[in-house]
């Protein structure tokens, strides 16, 4: 699912842009160095594989009353969106 890599792909940029901004030159030495160091930093490979299921929920203020966007996105190649409006669901979608 496309999403799902894009998402996850993201989520892997971010992690390693925050533990580069962490460490010091010297212990740095290549590009595979800040990946171990990233995947370290967020428990490990063996528990970033364990990751089966990516839960989002964004919420703001439209006309003065809760919006959620909620965001599920299961392996393999399952997701839902929602848009919770007022605490209704004002949009829904399956795959």
């Amino acid at each position: 699912m496309k999403p799902m890599k894009t998402f996850s792909l993201s989520l892997l940029l971010m992690a390693i842009i925050n533990t580069v901004s962490g460490q010091t030159l010297k212990e740095v030495k290549t590009a595979n160095d800040v990946l171990e160091n990233a995947i370290t930093a967020l428990g490990g490979k063996d528990y970033l594989l364990s990751i089966k299921t990516l839960y989002t929920d964004i919420s703001t203020e439209m006309e003065g009353r809760q919006v959620h966007w909620i965001t599920k996105e299961m392996l393999p190649n399952k997701g839902a969106f929602q848009i919770v409006y007022n605490d209704r669901i004002v949009f829904q979608k399956l795959v």
